[in-house]
């Protein structure tokens, strides 16, 4: 079964932990787990709508259930320790594109590209609430500091802020998506059907954008390369 508190993903049959980046494809990667390994669909609060709805400021409609609070967990370091711990990486420059995109198309961001990575936070002020802002920048994180905890926002209930990076055993890579997805469910002992075809995608923004390359300047580049540094060193990553 599933045992879940504010959308943190641990499976006690197979024995994994499941660490959701922002901005990774930890939506499209949980409702894939979701829908793989688990037989009650009742014991899975995290990436299906309730039926409930909230309104944003720039009147759309999003289920309550998706909120930056399903990236966080209350498991004690036994259980780090004992089970199959994953997460998935992304390219930081492809990464603030996605960020770019999501933001712009369903929360009526409106500044240019550069402007939003260089003001993160007077961006999201225009349309957040002060008690939101900081469950938005959870999202311009590092990667690296996302896993190990250091970052401003607690949520109350929330686990301390613990560095997971000792516990994982595995690094997948959005780049390589399907068949990092498929060592890991081959690992802890997922059988699929004949039908499964790869990860479901989900959140799809349909603010196109061929190439996220072609976003960049070369002054804008180098900002984000000495932003998140360590993510570029420690996962390999280059433009």
């Amino acid at each position: 079964m599933y045992m879940e508190t504010k959308v943190a993903m641990i499976n006690h049959e197979h024995k994994f932990i499941f660490l959701h980046i922002p901005k990774c494809a930890g939506t499209s990667v949980g409702q894939t787990l979701k829908d793989i390994a688990v037989n009650d669909p009742n014991e899975w609060h995290a990436y299906a709508c309730n039926g409930e709805h909230h309104v944003n400021p720039y009147g759309n409609l999003h289920c309550k259930e998706f909120g930056p609070e399903r990236h966080f967990d209350t498991f004690d370091e036994q259980m780090y320790k004992d089970y199959f711990v994953f997460t998935f990486t992304r390219n930081p420059w492809d990464r603030m594109v996605s960020h770019y995109k999501f933001r712009h198309q369903d929360f009526g961001v409106t500044q240019g590209f550069d402007y939003f990575v260089r003001n993160f936070e007077e961006c999201f002020e225009k349309w957040t609430t002060e008690n939101d802002i900081d469950l938005e920048l959870i999202h311009t994180t590092s990667q690296i500091d996302f896993l190990r905890g250091n970052h401003d926002l607690v949520i109350e209930g929330q686990s301390p802020r613990i560095d997971r990076t000792p516990y994982i055993d595995f690094y997948g890579k959005f780049e390589n998506l399907n068949e990092d997805f498929q060592t890991i469910i081959d690992t802890i002992g997922i059988k699929t059907t004949s039908e499964f075809d790869g990860v479901w995608h989900q959140n799809k923004s349909e603010y196109i954008i061929d190439d996220w390359r072609t976003m960049y300047t070369q002054e804008l580049r180098e900002y984000v390369a000495r932003k998140y540094s360590e993510d570029i060193m420690g996962f390999n990553y280059s433009f």
